[in-house]
């Protein structure tokens, strides 16, 4: 057992599975005052900052995650709505100033804005405006989706690489505050204020279950990839025979286990 002190307290988590090896061991802790650590699992040493004094953005970081695929990227959302691309190989633009900014004003069409920084070479490498609200969760598929649970009741899916909005899904009330996508990047469970765990087919932009088990606030959906079985030979658009299983968990105190079958 290791452990790190640290002078603000953590608000979320990471480990790049990329990189991760029986020397090494890549972790992002977000904090509360806004900073990114790097930090060496193994040894518990920090081997960079990012945000240093909430310089880029001062608000608390809600989640990070690596950017599948890479070695070196991955962003970090903030409480007021603000998603940040960082390059772990690079340093943070001196000044918020010098790396552009995006304030409430300046929200695009769907509540989405990016704004890429001229100095390239610095941190950080892009800089988004989503929605109304903290971002507070942010779900990678393998193939390169990225879904944004927002507090304004959406989850936006983006594809990363071009920055494309491709749908946003709505709850029936209240914030969205998690998600997971299915092994086969097919669905994408959401869970919220609304006490529902939604499952949605992303490729057929539609719901497909409203799963009712809990009577308050979903905190975290994750799909069990070792009790999905997955058809190979399923054809879009086509009924497959496909099961998937998926927990949930809630501030009621439940841990709620689902079966979805596609026969």
């Amino acid at each position: 057992q290791r452990e790190k002190r640290l002078a603000a307290d953590p608000s979320c988590c990471s480990i790049n599975a990329r990189t991760s090896s029986l020397d090494n061991l890549d972790i992002l802790v977000g904090q509360e005052n806004g900073e990114v650590l790097l930090i060496e699992g193994l040894t518990m040493t920090v081997r960079g900052r990012f945000n240093a004094g909430g310089v880029l953005n001062p608000p608390r970081v809600t989640d990070v995650k690596w950017v599948p695929g890479s070695a070196t990227q991955f962003v970090a959302a903030f409480a007021n709505g603000v998603l940040l691309v960082f390059d772990k190989d690079k340093e943070d633009s001196s000044s918020k100033s010098s790396s552009g900014s995006i304030d409430g004003s300046e929200r695009g069409e769907f509540g989405v804005s990016i704004l890429h920084p001229k100095a390239s070479k610095s941190n950080p490498l892009a800089r988004w405006l989503v929605g109304r609200g903290p971002v507070n969760h942010v779900a990678f598929s393998a193939d390169g989706k990225m879904a944004l649970s927002c507090h304004d009741g959406h989850a936006r899916v983006f594809d990363f690489a071009t920055e494309r909005l491709l749908i946003s899904f709505r709850s029936q009330y209240g914030a969205m505050l998690c998600s997971a996508w299915s092994p086969d990047n097919v669905y994408l469970v959401t869970g919220g204020e609304d006490d529902l765990v939604m499952v949605w087919n992303v490729r057929d932009r539609c719901p497909v279950a409203r799963c009712h088990g809990h009577n308050s606030w979903i905190s975290a959906v994750s799909f069990d990839t070792h009790m999905c079985e997955l058809d190979a030979d399923a054809v879009p658009g086509v009924v497959s025979g496909a099961n998937y299983r998926f927990v949930s968990v809630a501030q009621d105190g439940r841990a709620c286990v689902w079966d979805l079958n596609e026969g």
